[in-house]
């Protein structure tokens, strides 16, 4: 009879690496290849065969459980592990007169106990992470902050120092017109400078100055 048959047990324990039981439920799919050699093994008996089988696997199970993670088992290299234990169940197959057609794994249960260790530990590493990330937020912040600040220091130096430069541009240019209308003009000159002698003394209305009709001051108001 060379008709695929199929391994179904109940779910196996094994202990992985991080020293946690986990409840493998797998199947085999299997057929005899060499009559004889499977009747010599086995006396005709499919339950000796399979249990023989199961022992074959569960030892691979072990062996490939034994330095993977809970995380490893479950995701990354669930394909990895059943090609594994096809590959490694093959050969002692193959001497009881079998042949291995598949490998599967159907679910990998946790117990009570340490589904809720691992959901503890994975709070705990999504937690710790969270945090990291805030730390790391606050950090760019801080130097985002500080450079702007950097940035603004610096803008108002050069904008104070730009309007000294002008300010005293202007005041070089103002001298510089004043001499020259003094030069051509000493009369004149001394006109204006009067008149702004005169705002600034008469710009507070409550100020109150008592001086001399003849003084140099009100010079220019006395010429007729």
């Amino acid at each position: 009879d060379s008709r695929i048959q199929t391994l179904d047990n109940e779910p196996t324990s094994i202990l992985n690496t991080d020293n946690e039981y986990l409840d493998v439920d797998y199947f085999v799919k299997w057929r005899i290849k060499d009559v004889v050699t499977y009747y010599t093994s086995f006396n005709g008996s499919q339950y000796d065969a399979e249990r023989r089988l199961s022992d074959v696997i569960k030892n691979a199970l072990l062996e490939e459980f034994s330095h993977r993670t809970l995380q490893q088992v479950i995701s990354t290299q669930r394909i990895e592990i059943m090609k594994s234990l096809k590959q490694k169940a093959m050969p002692i197959a193959k001497d009881l007169g079998m042949e291995v057609v598949d490998v599967r794994i159907k679910r990998i249960n946790l117990s009570d106990e340490v589904s809720e260790s691992v959901f503890d530990r994975m709070r705990s590493e999504r937690k710790a992470e969270a945090a990291e990330h805030r730390s790391n937020g606050q950090k760019q912040a801080l130097k985002i902050e500080a450079e702007i600040n950097k940035e603004v220091r610096i803008l108002l130096a050069d904008a104070t120092k730009t309007a000294a430069l002008e300010r005293g541009k202007g005041d070089s240019q103002a001298t510089k017109i004043y001499a020259q209308a003094y030069n051509k003009n000493p009369e004149f000159y001394s006109f204006l400078r009067s008149l702004e002698a005169y705002k600034k003394s008469f710009s507070d209305s409550e100020s109150m100055m008592i001086l001399d009709p003849n003084s140099d001051f009100f010079k220019y108001f006395n010429k007729k």
